[in-house]
């Protein structure tokens, strides 16, 4: 049996996610929020990659130019996905706000991040064997120096909290052991993130043996129960179950959609694109709660 890590993490994060991703086969076209990831990620990418050979980073321009180019590509292969938050803002000020956004984070990048890396691998694959799965991995970035990269856009930087459990560092550290027989120097989490004045927050952090041995048992679990189709929906309280990260949130049967919020003011208009699901209704609508009436949205999606 054949897996890809990714595929895991999606079910780690939420089994109902998996079971409508992937045995149901209903897929959602990406949010804003990955959108934005994926354009600043094929920027940094095609960077490093000619960096590889060359030792130099591209200018600055054209890697803006790559990741407007992605951004397009992006929208018009896949469609998108606005929440009612964003639709109440309006679809093309939501897109430009997204383009302005990646094109701040590409400037900090080519101007304060990428000058001071020299890569060694970006993209490497390798397949990790367990007892009874392959699981198909890429190490996105490893430096000469031995450091081992992940990058993240953000509205916010990411704790040493969470950056010491993050699980994809730990699958990144022992891919870089896989192939070199080495622990990598150091693993660091940067955060490009987005505000008036945008700036990237490294934050670094180590693995051990034990920290491999709980992510094989945390894996060889999730595949047994995949095996036996339990797909158990994530916690409500965590803040990847949210519309700007989940597809299927408007429509998940886990989701209370009828919790008033009267905080919310009601919204005019709301637009909908060739990409978003079918049923997402406009914001703003009024809602009946028993006797009464508030204007407003419900379950907004962000405060």
């Amino acid at each position: 049996m054949r897996m890809s890590f990714s595929r895991i993490n999606t079910y780690l994060a939420c089994g109902e996610r998996y079971r409508r991703r992937y045995p149901l086969k209903q897929k959602r076209p990406p949010g804003i929020a990955l959108i934005r990831g994926k354009t600043f990620h094929e920027g940094a990418r095609k960077n490093f990659k000619q960096k590889i050979q060359t030792g130099k980073d591209l200018p600055k321009s054209q890697i803006l130019e790559i990741m407007d180019a992605a951004f397009d590509s992006i929208r018009k292969k896949e469609g998108y996905r606005l929440t009612r938050d964003e639709q109440a803002v309006g679809k093309n000020r939501t897109l430009a706000t997204t383009r302005d956004n990646i094109r701040g984070l590409g400037e900090i990048f080519s101007d304060d991040f990428a000058p001071l890396i020299q890569p060694e691998w970006v993209d490497q694959e390798k397949t990790i064997k367990l007892p009874e799965v392959e699981i198909i991995t890429y190490l996105d970035l490893a430096t000469k120096s031995r450091e081992v990269i992940e990058m993240k856009t953000s509205t916010k930087a990411t704790s040493q909290k969470d950056v010491d459990k993050n699980m994809q560092l730990t699958i990144y550290s022992l891919i870089y052991r896989a192939i070199t027989g080495d622990e990598p120097a150091r693993l660091q989490l940067a955060t490009f993130v987005m505000k008036s004045q945008p700036e990237v927050k490294p934050c670094y952090t180590s693995r051990t043996r034990e920290d491999y041995e709980a992510l094989v048992n945390v894996m060889n679990n999730a595949i047994e129960n995949i095996n036996k189709g339990a797909f158990p929906p994530n916690g409500l309280s965590t803040w990847k179950c949210d519309p700007r990260y989940c597809g299927y949130w408007y429509d998940c049967k886990y989701v209370n959609h009828s919790r008033p919020v009267f905080s919310i003011p009601k919204a005019k208009g709301g637009e909908q694109n060739a990409g978003s699901t079918k049923g997402q209704t406009g914001p703003g609508r009024p809602e009946r709660v028993g006797r009464y009436r508030y204007q407003g949205t419900k379950l907004p999606d962000s405060f």
